[in-house]
């Protein structure tokens, strides 16, 4: 499969066009899932307090994020689904696909 110079050309454009708003997207994205975080703390596991340090979405088709937290594999099915929720209603992901991964942070 060959691309020709002009389909090679718009790629450039929109990966461009894509990577430009990514710093402004972060920080809108962290500023309102910290809150969100703040106002419904994750639940303590084995006496240790789960802290969620930053959000970030990952370049996929599907609408995906990341969460770097202390104790990624300790949070547990219903405050992902509040992380979420508050996804869906924030950024309007209604009816739409979204995965969320937690990362060591």
């Amino acid at each position: 499969h060959q691309t020709t110079g002009e389909q090679f050309d718009t790629d450039i454009l929109s990966s461009i066009e894509t990577t430009s708003g990514t710093a402004e997207i972060t920080s809108t994205l962290n500023e309102v899932m910290l809150k969100a975080v703040e106002n419904y703390h994750a639940p303590v596991v084995r006496g240790h307090s789960i802290k969620i340090k930053f959000v970030t979405q990952l370049p996929t088709p599907v609408p995906s994020f990341a969460f770097f937290t202390n104790f990624p594999d300790d949070i547990k099915m219903p405050y992902r689904n509040y992380l979420e929720n508050q996804l869906r209603t924030n950024f309007d992901f209604k009816g739409v696909p979204v995965r969320i991964f937690f990362r060591k942070k």
